[in-house]
């Protein structure tokens, strides 16, 4: 992840979008609580501690790139509400957690605050702190000197009232928490297989979809107007190209670490200039279409699945069930704009449309049926076809199973308050008997110790993290201006 940050000259911001101390959620303070004022510079002021416009928009831009990028779905306007909410309510839950560091007297020394910095990967050349690399980073993500190191001295004090606040983990707590990861259970299984051949007559599938017809829909259509913008048609000349690789020459790194020559990446600077411009003249297009200026093409009773427009563009246009122009959507090679003219909802699909998965459905019951039948008539007194001693997590140990399923059976059981019963899979039933319980042994407990104290003191401070903001809130004013 960090070289995909750096890639895209996030390096230096990500560190100041998500607090040490913890992220609780949008939900957690509570909107109605906040009063409103106004303070000349500042998003919001809680007690002492000024959120200010410069704050919000950094955080704001790197929560918002971070969800680009990740994300498999285009950020819609609701999308995009919810994580202005989400910046400010993190901002909110750092300012009242520094206004209580401060109360207990904790403090960043500036010689920390440097040493910090210095030993920062990102801002090292040859193994060292170099300066310069430290100013053009900043510089790089429109950072100033005084605000980055302002923002370091926030989140180290935080980290300090985090240690300050972290709870002890008893011997007690490690092993019953050992006790719940570690315990094993010896188990008696045998695994009951449906027939690989079911028959399902007309009449069966006929009756089943006349009863289910609603489980069988088709995909919902639409008439869309469009206009694809690809970097392929963009003419970009020299100067252009020179400016793109000097406002991006970060992305153009070689094999040993430096950036690279311009003329060693023209092609691939030229690709990302076009690109660029592509997404520039998506911005245009929409407008020049908005005012009538340009016409799209038209494609009419379109499936989400279609050869025309991208899956990612019919299923944004989907989500937002808008049916204004969409912002410009990237596509392979461009960007695209589209329009919902009409819309027909999904209806039933007949059943010679349906009958393939109809008659897999009814063939699913038969298999179901099938299988709870016998596991009855099996359950008690079977015949064990393998014995093993198991914790919830050993997959492997399961025959005649695959990884998932076993996972499946394993986590079923071990949920599980009966000695015997059976799990049901899509074409199998396991049936089980709980010969035996056996609790961690004292290796194991030794071996993950420090890994339980970890998860332990995590959950614990979690707790105390959440009890703390609730009080907090009380505590100092809050206004959003």
């Amino acid at each position: 992840m960090i070289a995909q940050l750096q890639r895209h000259r996030t390096f230096i911001v990500v560190v100041l979008a998500v607090t040490v101390f913890a992220f609780v959620g949008v939900g957690f303070v509570g909107w109605g609580q906040y009063s409103y004022g106004s303070k000349a510079g500042a998003v919001a002021v809680v007690g002492k501690e000024k959120i200010t416009l410069e704050q919000y928009q950094l955080a704001f831009s790197n929560l918002y790139n971070f969800y680009s990028q990740f994300s498999d779905q285009p950020l819609d306007k609701e999308m995009e509400t919810a994580l202005q909410q989400t910046t400010l309510n993190t901002l909110i839950q750092e300012a009242l957690l520094i206004n209580y560091a401060h109360d207990l007297g904790l403090r960043v020394l500036p010689e920390e605050a440097s040493r910090r910095i210095i030993s920062m990967e990102a801002f090292q050349k040859d193994g060292k702190f170099d300066k310069q690399t430290y100013l053009a980073a900043l510089a790089n993500t429109r950072r100033d000197v005084r605000s980055f190191e302002a923002e370091i001295v926030r989140q180290m004090l935080i980290e300090k009232l985090s240690a300050y606040l972290q709870p002890e983990v008893t011997k007690v707590e490690k092993e019953a928490l050992g006790a719940s990861m570690f315990i094993a259970d010896h188990l008696n299984l045998k695994i009951i297989k449906a027939p690989s051949q079911l028959s399902v007559s007309e009449a069966e599938a006929v009756a089943y979809h006349e009863a289910n017809k609603f489980n069988f829909m088709g995909e919902p259509k639409y008439d869309l107007a469009y206009i694809k913008i690809l970097s392929r048609d963009q003419q970009v000349s020299e100067e252009e190209t020179r400016a793109y690789y000097e406002r991006n020459k970060n992305d153009f790194v070689g094999a040993n670490g430096e950036i690279a020559a311009y003329e060693s990446v023209t092609l691939q600077v030229s690709e990302g200039a076009k690109f660029a411009k592509s997404r520039s003249e998506a911005l245009r297009t929409k407008v020049a279409w908005r005012d009538g200026a340009l016409t799209p093409q038209n494609a009419t009773n379109l499936t989400l699945t279609n050869d025309i427009l991208p899956l990612e563009v019919m299923q944004a246009l989907e989500d937002s069930q808008s049916m204004e122009i969409s912002n410009p959507i990237e596509i392979e090679g461009g960007f695209a704009l589209a329009q919902i003219i009409k819309r027909s909802n999904s209806e039933p699909l007949s059943f010679t449309e349906a009958r393939a998965a109809v008659t897999e459905a009814v063939r699913g019951q038969k298999r179901a049926e099938y299988l709870k039948s016998e596991s009855a008539k099996q359950l008690n007194g079977f015949k064990s076809e393998q014995s093993v001693i198991v914790r919830r997590a050993d997959t492997d140990l399961v025959k005649n199973l695959n990884e998932d399923e076993a996972g499946i059976v394993l986590e079923q059981i071990f949920d599980s308050t009966s000695a015997l019963g059976t799990v049901l899979l899509e074409d199998k039933a396991v049936l089980y008997r709980i010969v035996e319980q056996k609790l961690f042994d004292e290796s194991k407990l030794r071996e993950a110790d420090g890994m339980l104290g970890e998860n332990i003191g995590r959950l614990k401070l979690g707790q105390i993290r959440q009890g703390l903001l609730q009080a907090l809130q009380s505590r100092y004013p809050i206004t959003l201006n």
